[in-house]
């Protein structure tokens, strides 16, 4: 039975891997190959350098070209070591460009007041004002008198009859003036309306000022049904002022 050259090399292979051949010690090692010589009848495999006449010379690489890289294998279980030690801290970075500024923030709720702080000092006294003349007439006693403190271009005053009052401004023309008169807290008509009214003449009889004075009415007033109606009444303090 002759043996093909396939059968041959497996049946070398199968010889080498059964038997431990050392094929580093075959003739022709330094070439690479393994030489060996096969009986053309049995197929008996003789690793040797030099064959007989029934013998066939046969060789192989003794190492095989490179195969392709096998798949990635499976990620292995981790580690059951002890962790090493922590390295040094790296040298801080370059600092980054800085970034574009946000939209703004929802109002706050308003915080609690604080406390009321103390009082300031008095202020310093202010220059006199530009009325020509001005008073603060106290109607309350029986002589009406001029508070001296708040009365400045007037210089006297009297009451001819209850609830008129006729007061002296020397230089000024009360019929070319328009002064000004007002009410104060009476305390003898508390919760009884009260009214001043400065008069345009001079009146007549008992009720009459001289010519150049200034005259001023006081009276209470009484709702009766919704109809206001005045009384003239003394004892009732004003002032006035002459711009």
């Amino acid at each position: 039975m002759r043996l093909s050259r396939q059968a041959i090399m497996a049946t070398a292979a199968s010889a080498l891997a059964a038997g431990g051949v050392a094929y580093a010690a075959a003739p022709g090692g330094g070439s690479g190959l393994i030489h060996a010589c096969a009986n053309a009848h049995t197929g008996r495999l003789r690793v040797a350098g030099h064959c007989a006449r029934n013998e066939r010379a046969i060789s192989w690489n003794a190492r095989g070209p490179r195969g392709r890289r096998g798949p990635r294998g499976f990620t292995g279980p981790p580690g059951t070591g002890v962790a090493g030690p922590a390295g040094p801290k790296g040298a801080t970075g370059a600092k980054g460009a800085t970034g574009s500024r946000g939209g703004s923030g929802a109002k706050g709720a308003t915080g609690a007041a604080g406390v009321t702080g103390p009082t300031g000092p008095i202020g310093v006294t202010g220059p006199d004002g530009s009325a020509r003349a001005y008073a603060f007439v106290n109607g309350s006693i029986a002589t009406p008198t001029l508070a001296a403190a708040q009365t400045k271009g007037f210089t006297n005053v009297t009451e001819p009859a209850p609830g008129v009052y006729c007061l002296t401004a020397p230089g000024i023309d009360p019929t070319a003036t328009a002064a000004v008169v007002g009410e104060v807290y009476n305390s003898g008509f508390a919760g009884t309306p009260t009214e001043v009214q400065l008069e345009n003449d001079l009146g007549t009889g008992v009720t009459a000022c001289p010519a150049g004075e200034f005259r001023v009415l006081t009276s209470t007033l009484t709702d009766t049904a919704g109809t206001i109606s005045a009384s003239q009444a003394p004892n009732i303090s004003f002032t006035i002022i002459v711009p």
